[in-house]
């Protein structure tokens, strides 16, 4: 009889600490959890391949129900100043390509929208870039 109350008490605990964390979290019992900000990472990469320039990003949604749409823009070093190559939008990864040139450097920029099941931007990652010259 002991065994079945402490099992009682213990089901019930788990059930209102699920219940509290989804609240916390901005979930939501009814299995859909809200899309809230914070819900992403995001990674970047530039690299030379066979004569062309890679220039990818990546990022990771955390939160189910939420879309990253991730955008990719290649610049090459041309006097003195950046200027665009290629560009790319995509969801979840994105890489812009180009052909490499001796002596050129290269930069990618990526950035990254969060949005919930209702299109809605619920978050927004700032810019990061990476540098190489062939």
């Amino acid at each position: 009889m002991l065994k079945k109350i402490v099992s009682i008490i213990a089901l019930v605990v788990l059930v209102v600490t699920a219940a509290s964390m989804a609240f916390a979290g901005g979930g939501s019992i009814s299995g859909v959890p809200a899309c809230n900000a914070g819900a992403v990472t995001m990674n970047v990469k530039l690299s030379f391949v066979n004569g062309t320039v890679r220039g990818n990003g990546n990022a990771c949604v955390f939160t189910e129900g939420c879309t990253a749409s991730v955008k990719a823009v290649l610049h090459k070093k041309q006097g003195g100043k950046w200027v665009r190559v290629s560009s790319v939008t995509q969801t979840k990864s994105a890489t812009a390509t180009c052909s490499a040139v001796k002596g050129t450097t290269y930069r990618v920029t990526v950035s990254c929208e969060v949005k919930d099941a209702n299109g809605k931007v619920v978050d927004s990652l700032p810019e990061i870039t990476s540098t190489k010259t062939y």
